[in-house]
């Protein structure tokens, strides 16, 4: 699926405006150690500061992941500004990966706090449902179209 520039961009903000608001409820009223059950036994909301990547990888070079990253995200938005009608899976990308970045730049750490009690998993954010999201878009798109990337 694909969208105007115009509608990814206020996509982009709007998935940007809603995970910030989130982190920030999450700063301002779960820290600092303070569980809130969402669903009973099944999800609740816990206050955590990631320095790293998923499952808090790379959380001991903060400095040199927000480096990886800042890059990985200007490649996104380059790929983003080319594309005339940016795909679906794009926008959720970007908007999960820039988000997560803003944290890093403004705090030095991604604020998580969506901790489902139901099985043993890592703490994770809006952002990055929004990540996997627009990788499973992707996925989908590439399986479901034929065309996959192709290797030079």
């Amino acid at each position: 699926m694909f969208l105007s520039k115009r509608i990814s961009s206020i996509l982009i903000l709007f998935l940007v405006l809603i995970d910030q608001l989130s982190k920030f409820w999450a700063r301002e009223y779960l820290r600092p150690a303070i569980r809130t059950d969402f669903i009973p036994s099944f999800l609740e909301f816990k206050y955590a500061e990631n320095t790293g990547m998923a499952f808090s990888f790379l959380a001991s070079h903060p400095l040199i992941l927000t480096i990886l990253i800042s890059i990985i995200n200007l490649g996104l938005l380059f790929y983003f500004l080319k594309e005339a009608q940016p795909p679906l899976f794009l926008i959720f990308i970007f908007a999960g990966a820039f988000s997560n970045l803003l944290d890093r730049y403004f705090f030095g750490f991604v604020t998580d706090f969506i901790n489902p009690i139901f099985m043993n998993f890592a703490i994770f954010n809006l952002a990055d449902v929004f990540l996997n999201i627009g990788l499973a878009f992707y996925i989908l798109d590439t399986i479901f179209s034929g065309t996959a990337p192709k290797e030079e």
